[in-house]
């Protein structure tokens, strides 16, 4: 990618940070990154997590490309039978119609049903005396505890 010297051209002007991203937003740092290509993957995306996707939560969208082989009938069918009933372990979805076992075996190492804790993300937007102030905060819901902590804080 692109080091310093392009993101020292930039209005404002910023280091190459090299790291980790603290917030999705982090994104349009990134040379090529628009607005638009943001705007499509953001709600596809996460800075914190369990690195799986949760099945019961998962869009259809989301689901349809855990694999080259899952198409929108079966990612469709997934949905609705967790509408019904959540899945209680990822085995279950090998009983959805058209579930193969090379679909089954391609996504299972990447899936779960229960994580340990729930993240969210907050973006609050604010305007006062002609100045306005956008601040993130990343949210984890401990499961055990039922508390949310704050993962991170950070205006944009």
């Amino acid at each position: 990618g692109a080091e310093s010297d392009y993101y020292s051209n930039l209005t404002p002007p910023y280091r190459c940070r090299n790291n980790s991203f603290e917030t999705t937003e982090d994104l349009l740092l990134i040379k090529g990154v628009t607005q638009q290509i943001f705007g499509c993957l953001k709600d596809f995306i996460t800075v914190r997590g369990e690195d799986k996707i949760n099945i019961n939560w998962a869009s259809k969208h989301v689901i349809q490309s855990l694999s080259e082989k899952m198409d929108p009938v079966l990612a469709q069918m997934i949905v609705d039978r967790r509408k019904i009933k959540p899945f209680g372990s990822v085995i279950e979805l090998r009983d959805i119609p058209g579930m193969t076992d090379g679909i089954y075996q391609a996504i299972k190492k990447t899936i779960t049903v229960s994580p340990t804790k729930r993240y969210y993300r907050v973006t609050s937007e604010g305007i006062a005396d002609g100045q306005s102030s956008t601040t993130v905060a990343v949210l984890a819901r401990n499961m055990k505890t039922e508390n949310v902590d704050v993962i991170l804080y950070k205006e944009l």
